[in-house]
């Protein structure tokens, strides 16, 4: 019954943060990101991207919420010291995931796409226990995959940051 209980907190934590962030960068993305016009018709632009992540991850939350209250009891009436909850390996994930995603667009903006991205990805991977050789191979392959498709086939600047690295 504790597994169920676990679990149930976990999908309802689950559900709330990506709502959040997701509702955040939905409106943030439509109100400061620009349209894309070419000979007077609007076609997709930089804001497309995101805006269709967020409503796939908004889609998400709203059913990792349901399971969550379809899971009874949600909490349990115990308390979590705050020493062992700061030893809990779930809570540490979820604190360094939350953390890199406030620090990604001023880590971007400041450094620019590639190793903004390639430093975040390396970090998160090393954190889910990859090898460094590994994680360093697939954040930059991964970062530099994006850069092409973004820079190349969709037309889109992605920041360059203090380093200058574009394609």
């Amino acid at each position: 019954m504790e597994g169920n209980n676990k679990s149930g907190q976990g999908n309802l934590i689950l559900g709330i943060v990506l709502v959040t962030i997701s509702l955040f960068v939905l409106v943030y993305a439509n109100i400061n990101f620009p349209d894309f016009r070419v000979g007077g018709q609007k076609l997709p632009g930089p804001k497309f991207f995101p805006s269709l992540l967020s409503v796939f991850l908004i889609i998400s939350g709203i059913y990792e919420i349901i399971l969550a209250l379809l899971k009874k009891p949600l909490f349990k009436n115990r308390k979590i010291p705050i020493t062992e909850l700061i030893k809990d390996w779930r809570f540490q994930n979820f604190f360094i995931l939350v953390l890199s995603i406030i620090l990604y667009v001023p880590c971007i903006k400041l450094l620019g796409f590639f190793i903004g991205t390639t430093l975040i990805a390396v970090v998160l991977l090393y954190r889910l226990e990859v090898s460094p050789g590994k994680s360093f191979f697939v954040a930059i392959s991964l970062s530099l995959i994006i850069m092409l498709l973004f820079e190349k086939l969709f037309k889109i600047q992605l920041p360059d940051g203090f380093f200058n690295i574009t394609f």
